[in-house]
């Protein structure tokens, strides 16, 4: 799978070992969830005015939030390889990340913002997958997923 990681709205550059860290958890994910490897994942760093922007376009909510997903696929369908010439990746669909809110939140969680960045990364990824946290049970194994994926990797509270 191709992770390809975009800035804007004035998100700083990440640093070379954390792009590396986000690729290695979104590709251990897309291994355990036997996702093909001909696939794209944008991830999507901005401030809260951009996650807010894409937050009221997109779900009619005019709030800045830590991660948003936007799947190409919905819960269930196949993801099917690319059957187009000049199409090398399917895309899975995009994840926009708050990198200040991430930062935020880590500092009040106690762990460091590249924890919670590779998190949020990882959470919104698995939204791309379909899924959820609304109710309790989809919520615990959500939960548990995220951290089986992150305890892997050694990323840790």
């Amino acid at each position: 799978m191709r992770v390809s990681i975009l800035w804007e709205s004035g998100a700083p550059r990440l640093p070379f070992h954390l792009r590396i860290r986000l690729r290695k958890v979104l590709k251990r994910a897309a291994g355990v969830e036997r996702i093909p490897a001909a696939t794209l994942v944008q991830l999507i760093f901005t401030d809260d005015e951009g996650i807010k922007a894409y937050n009221r376009r997109y779900r009619g909510i005019d709030a800045a939030t830590d991660v948003l997903s936007f799947p190409q696929f919905q819960p269930g369908e196949t993801i099917a390889g690319p059957d187009l010439p000049g199409i090398e990746k399917t895309p899975l669909g995009d994840i926009v990340v708050s990198h200040p809110r991430g930062v935020a939140q880590a500092a009040s969680y106690g762990h460091s913002a590249e924890r919670e960045l590779c998190f949020l990364a990882l959470h919104g990824f698995l939204h791309l997958l379909g899924y959820d946290h609304e109710e309790e049970e989809e919520r615990r194994r959500m939960e548990r997923r995220s951290e089986e994926i992150l305890s892997s990797l050694g990323i840790e509270r």
